[in-house]
């Protein structure tokens, strides 16, 4: 999983507690506050989409998996990782919007490259 997120927010290691916990309400009120903190830094989107396709809120998590990647080709990485898949997204897998994220991933990773 994204793991920056653990080392690069002020509330970093009380998120990762309260994670590891299952406390998902309060790992998701930590998440939050770090999008308003820095809306442009995506391990707190890529976090609240696991978080939200766990509450089966699946647009709330495309639309944060989205952000999260459109600002993080890492995100992109995991995305199409078969270990990521299966442990994180095995749900969403087949949702057609995933498919196309996923996609849009791989194109980005070729035109970018040298």
């Amino acid at each position: 999983m994204c793991s920056g997120i653990w080392h690069s927010t002020k509330q970093g290691s009380t998120l990762q507690q309260v994670w590891q916990r299952g406390d998902l309400t309060r790992a998701r009120g930590y998440a939050e506050s770090a999008t308003k903190a820095d809306p442009a830094y995506a391990p707190p989107y890529y976090l609240l989409a696991i978080i939200k396709v766990n509450g089966r809120e699946i647009d709330g998590a495309m639309e944060d998996l989205g952000k999260a990647a459109n600002m993080d080709r890492g995100v992109c990485l995991d995305l199409n990782d078969p270990k990521e898949i299966e442990g994180v997204w095995s749900s969403i897998k087949d949702d057609q919007r995933f498919k196309k994220l996923q996609r849009e991933c791989k194109e980005t990773s070729l035109a970018n490259r040298p």
